[in-house]
């Protein structure tokens, strides 16, 4: 499937820029774009990994090569992924309405189904 940093050079290439142009677009220098497109993982952590996802459009499984098909087609798939990735309960509800029985929950009542995800995915203790 290839690896991460492969994944993000192509999506690059693919939208016709430089990584001169990319490292602007998401805010980092070009030799920490260079790094992460080398395979350095260290280089991305959350706040970059989102960034890159958000700029080209595609899920954070692709990124990691969890899935071949860069599109973000499964919503509660992407949202157990940036879940997975320990984001504020803040930086979740900007990027997804937390719906119940078709209504949107209250800011409180979405907190409280957080702490109830988080829960459920958190990894197994052995």
């Amino acid at each position: 499937m290839g690896t991460m940093g492969s994944r993000v050079r192509d999506l690059r290439i693919k939208n016709k820029l430089t990584q001169k142009d990319m490292a602007g677009k998401i805010g980092i220098s070009h030799s920490t774009l260079s790094k992460i497109e080398s395979g350095y993982k260290e280089n991305a952590n959350k706040e970059i990994i989102l960034k890159i996802a958000d700029l080209f459009d595609v899920s954070i499984d692709y990124l990691f090569g969890k899935s071949k098909n860069p599109d973000i087609h499964d919503v509660e798939e992407e949202f157990v992924s940036r879940l997975e990735l320990d984001l504020s309960d803040e930086e979740l509800l900007d990027r997804f309405d937390i719906n119940f029985d078709g209504r949107n929950l209250s800011a409180a009542e979405a907190k409280t189904a957080l702490a109830v995800f988080r829960a459920m995915f958190q990894p197994k203790q052995p």
